[in-house]
């Protein structure tokens, strides 16, 4: 097992760089499994669709045939783990949101807003959403 293991895929004109919690080996020294650990507040129902991009890029990368992103609860310490396996569509929405960002920076402009889980969170959520946070549907 290799604890905090960098990489990086390289894309037409720049990198998507990564860090893995923890990467398992076979004897081969082939990836198998891919483990992120997140901290949260109060317990997942379903991981989080940025998590669970995240650690698609990883298992693509690496080529492993899953990967677990682990949520331990900051007040209470219980811990839920969510199984992932590989997904190249999901691989492609992230290669497709990294160029979307590299543009953006690029440029010198904003990406398009994509309402998330941070948006609460974001210094920017005002003027990303024309002077609004947007509500959540029910």
């Amino acid at each position: 097992m290799v604890y905090i293991h960098p990489m990086r895929l390289c894309l037409n004109g720049f990198e998507l760089h990564g860090r893995a919690d923890a990467v398992k080996y076979d004897d081969e020294g082939r990836a198998i499994e891919v483990i992120e650990l997140k901290t949260s507040n109060g317990m997942k129902k379903a991981a989080l669709e940025s998590h669970v991009l995240q650690l698609q890029a990883y298992l693509q990368i690496l080529n492993a045939k899953q990967g677990y992103i682990i949520y331990i609860d900051r007040a209470s310490g219980r811990v839920k783990v969510f199984r992932v396996r590989p997904d190249k569509r999901a691989l492609r929405e992230v290669i497709q949101r990294a160029k979307q960002l590299h543009e953006a920076l690029t440029s010198y402009s904003p990406p398009p807003p994509k309402r998330g889980p941070w948006c609460g969170l974001c210094p920017h959520k005002w003027s990303c959403w024309g002077g609004g946070y947007p509500r959540r549907r029910s």
